[in-house]
């Protein structure tokens, strides 16, 4: 009985014989399922993001409409299945040596099994597990990923009897029917490109990419398996992935009406930059961020840059811009009178979350609200500095309020919202508490403490501080939310108008 040929590991077998052929087996190229299933992923893809379809094909779906006659599966707008070959060496050696999906490494290690396989049998050499040159498999790190993207390590070819079917059990040269397929350069490609957005989703370093252990943990886990240069996939990996973030994104809006907005700040690098975003049916998508280093911070120099982002706006994602917001700094304030001049059609606003921050910045430069302010920010620093404090105070808690669940204890962040436990910790403990000090510090710094919060009227400025700071804060979250629309900014500020003439808030 004839080995099996070594061609077997370039294609895919699913027992079913070829056409009406009784001896020979249906042959399904590796290379050129990899791209089918590659191909209806990306339009899977494009789909969703269309609302199309509601999710993308699993992978067994895709594999099995792959090997499946063309009458039976070609789903509407979808690609050709792969047509299987004979199952016998000429016809695979044929479509291997002329497929362009097939990688020329794995073509080329393949023929050199052939030709030691031919060169032994030459020989007269019978076949051993010790010696058969294609035993050599055997030895390859199984491909077992983890993303199974493709489970070539699984698939039904390596039960299928080759040329003829087995009518015996399989003795030396089992082990070619058991191996799996080594990596190809298609596998390596995909498998680098999950990384990269593993990595980006997950905030990791790109030096993690060439960390010993990483490496380590790849080759133990996910034989087989290469973990680019963090050049590489911060690179070609990282560039390829945002080109598919850009495609995606502009067959999702193209065509339709957006805002743009754009503002200044420092990266974690300490440069000045400007970033611009654009909103589309109450979805915000990146643009572009430009470094400042050394540029004007001027109303005409940032016309320049909001112009160019329209361009952008309109030539990579076929959007039609129809309004711009920034803050109302100098060169915010200036551009947008210049943009209204330069293109009368487009809506200009300024930020009410960040004009609300600055109702913020002034109410608390009040004397009276920092003084308060300043002491609270000293109680919560001295509890949280003094470990036996804090825990006094956390065993206060739960005499004070009962109703938290037993392993639930509260910050003190918000002096306010504890205010009785605080109140109670300091009245119960007062003696113990003076006692507690740092390396620098002395009695009369816990005395002053606890003076501060046995102070009556401390409690109420509090209370009257955050009476005025709550419907702020809560004015930017609505101002600065991804769907907000000029008629929230609007209810917003009229909202906020009738709270402070209401009688219930005192004026400070």
């Amino acid at each position: 009985m004839p080995p099996k040929s070594p061609f077997w590991q370039l294609f895919y077998s699913n027992k079913t014989k070829y056409q009406r052929n009784n001896t020979y087996l249906n042959a399904w190229c590796r290379g050129c399922v990899l791209k089918y299933v590659q191909d209806n992923q990306a339009a899977d893809n494009v789909n969703v993001a269309l609302g199309m379809i509601s999710e993308v094909r699993s992978l067994d779906e895709l594999m099995n409409l792959a090997k499946t006659p063309l009458d039976t599966t070609a789903p509407a707008g979808g690609h050709v299945p792969v047509v299987p070959v004979k199952g016998c060496r000429k016809a695979m050696e044929k479509h291997a040596v002329g497929c362009g999906f097939v990688d020329p490494a794995d073509l080329t290690r393949v023929k050199d099994e052939v030709a030691a396989v031919a060169h032994t049998n030459s020989e007269n050499e019978p076949p051993s597990r010790h010696t058969h040159p294609s035993t050599q498999l055997s030895q390859q790190p199984t491909l077992v990923s983890p993303l199974q993207f493709l489970p070539v390590g699984s698939q039904s070819s390596s039960s299928s009897a080759g040329d003829r079917p087995l009518k015996r059990a399989r003795t030396g040269n089992s082990a070619l029917s058991d191996a799996p397929a080594p990596w190809t350069a298609a596998h390596h490609d995909i498998f680098a490109s999950d990384i990269c957005r593993m990595f980006v989703s997950c905030g990791m370093s790109w030096n993690m990419a060439n960390n010993t252990e990483m490496q380590l943990f790849m080759e133990k886990w996910i034989p087989g398996s290469r973990v680019p240069d963090r050049r590489t996939l911060s690179g070609t990996y990282l560039n390829r992935a945002i080109s598919d973030v850009q495609d995606r994104t502009r067959q999702k809006v193209a065509g339709k009406v957006a805002t743009g907005q754009c503002d200044g700040w420092k990266n974690i690098a300490k440069t000045s930059v400007v970033t611009s975003v654009m909103t589309v049916e109450r979805e915000v998508y990146m643009l572009r961020t430009h470094d400042m280093s050394g540029k004007p911070k001027t109303g005409d120099y940032l016309l320049g840059l909001v112009i160019s982002d329209i361009k952008y706006m309109s030539a990579k994602y076929g959007v039609q811009t129809i309004g711009w917001c920034t803050d109302d700094g100098p060169d915010g304030k200036k551009m947008r009178r210049l943009l209204r001049i330069s293109r009368p059609w487009i809506i200009t606003t300024l930020c009410w979350s960040h004009q609300l921050n600055l109702v913020v910045g002034t109410y608390l430069d009040i004397p009276d609200v920092l003084h308060a302010i300043s002491d609270a920010l000293d109680v919560v620093k001295w509890f949280n500095n003094h470990g036996g404090a804090l825990d006094l105070f956390e065993k206060e808690q739960k005499l004070t309020y009962p109703d938290l669940s037993p392993n639930r204890v509260l910050s003190l962040i918000l002096p306010a919202h504890l205010s009785h436990a605080v109140d109670m910790c300091c009245r119960r403990h007062r003696t113990q508490l003076l006692t507690y000090r740092g390396q620098d510090d002395d009695v009369g710094k816990a005395r002053k403490i606890l003076d501060i919060v046995g102070d009556t009227e401390f409690w109420h400025k509090l209370v009257r501080i955050r009476t005025h700071l709550e419907p702020l804060a809560i004015g930017a979250n609505v101002t600065q939310a991804p769907s907000t629309r000029l008629d929230h900014v609007l209810l917003t500020l009229a909202n906020l108008f009738r709270i402070y003439t209401g009688r219930d808030v005192e004026e400070p």
